[in-house]
């Protein structure tokens, strides 16, 4: 060849055939050597290996399938993922005991709110059973509980199945946010409404508050109405041993609180 200048080459006036051939420079960090190529070979498709990209200080994925949920960043216990009216990856702030997740309609995100009245009671079951020993401090129950709104007027009702050595016996209460008022039936004795004792999340022992029979196997249970003052937060079941032991006194799976907004 009279000039062996790549620059010095005529141009390709078409598009290549796959018989076309190129020269490609052979193992050049070692011993190098010019072989040709076709266009065929060049083109075919390669066996590629995924990188190891360790952590990546920024980045766009626009399609990926198979993601743990362990690959996803962390983030609040309690909160859930949404997206808001831009478009834009957001998330839902964490709610309270007995409320409900609510669409706000388009253009606002999801938010937990109370169980809106009007509708039927809502329902909530304890799901296993739970133990106090030696322990005669009310403590709130894990399950049977609900949220409520300032300023409102919510129905209940519940049975409680529990277990308790006759030495020990079983009282219980109830956790109200302050101000909190109510009357009802438990036990079969009538309740006389009380105010909220003064401060909230307190027990109130002047409201919706006794102690069993003595008896081994205890079922029991409430039915009443509760006025929230101008304090929101949540109704919750307390109980405990009414004299303490060291033999197990337990609250069963299976009990249950019903509630509804008025």
């Amino acid at each position: 060849m009279a000039d062996a200048k790549i620059t010095a080459l005529c141009a390709l006036g078409a598009a290549p055939l796959g018989t076309d051939i190129i020269a490609i420079v052979d193992d050049p960090g070692g011993t190098p050597i010019t072989k040709k190529l076709t266009i065929a070979n060049l083109f075919t498709s390669p066996t590629l290996v995924t990188p190891a990209l360790g952590t990546p200080a920024s980045g766009v994925l626009t399609n990926a399938t198979g993601l743990p949920v362990a690959g996803l960043a962390n983030g609040t216990d309690g909160e859930l993922i949404t997206w808001s009216a831009c478009a834009v990856a957001a998330t839902v702030a964490v709610g309270t005991c007995g409320q409900v997740l609510t669409s706000n309609g388009v253009g606002a995100a999801p938010t937990f709110q109370a169980a809106a009245g009007g509708g039927g009671f809502s329902t909530v079951v304890k799901a296993c059973d739970q133990t106090i020993t030696c322990d005669t401090t009310l403590t709130n129950d894990c399950c049977l509980k609900f949220a409520v709104d300032a300023n409102s007027k919510y129905a209940f009702n519940m049975v409680f199945r529990a277990k308790s050595h006759s030495v020990a016996d079983f009282k219980h209460g109830w956790c109200l946010p302050c101000g909190t008022t109510g009357e009802g039936l438990q036990a079969n004795d009538i309740l006389k409404g009380a105010a909220n004792c003064g401060a909230d999340a307190v027990s109130l022992a002047c409201v919706f508050a006794g102690t069993t029979d003595g008896v081994q196997n205890n079922f029991g249970g409430a039915v009443g109405f509760i006025q929230t003052s101008c304090t929101s937060g949540c109704i919750v079941f307390q109980w405990a041993q009414n004299a303490a032991s060291c033999i197990d006194t337990i609250l069963r799976a299976g009990s249950w609180l019903a509630f509804k907004k008025l």
